[in-house]
């Protein structure tokens, strides 16, 4: 009798470190899944981050070419400027000249 109540003195014993070590896991298993779900908030903030990093590089980019295209712009006026003054100066010269021939005959 003494070697059966030995056994199950040791069973119970073996059964509270099993029931420790699950209690320990389960701790553990808990705080894995609190991690987890910090990694994927944090994950979804970053292609949150992303997605407006991309966007204030589209706008980034526009800022820097408005002066560019602005320059173009002015260019391009004055150029047009220049040849519609020496178009209407021809054209001015041209009337000049077909008057001055036409007095003369």
């Amino acid at each position: 009798m003494d070697n059966i109540e030995s056994i199950v003195v040791r069973h119970d014993e073996k059964i509270k470190v099993h029931d420790e070590k699950l209690n320990s896991h389960e701790n553990q298993i808990n705080d894995l899944k609190s991690v987890t779900s910090v990694i994927y908030e944090l994950s979804a903030n970053m292609n949150n981050l992303i997605e407006q990093m991309k966007e204030m590089k589209k706008d980034i980019s526009e800022i820097k070419f408005e002066p560019l295209n602005e320059q173009k712009a002015t260019k391009r006026k004055v150029i047009d400027t220049i040849i519609t003054t020496l178009v209407g100066a021809l054209v001015g010269g041209a009337i000049a000249l077909v008057v001055m021939y036409i007095k003369m005959s």
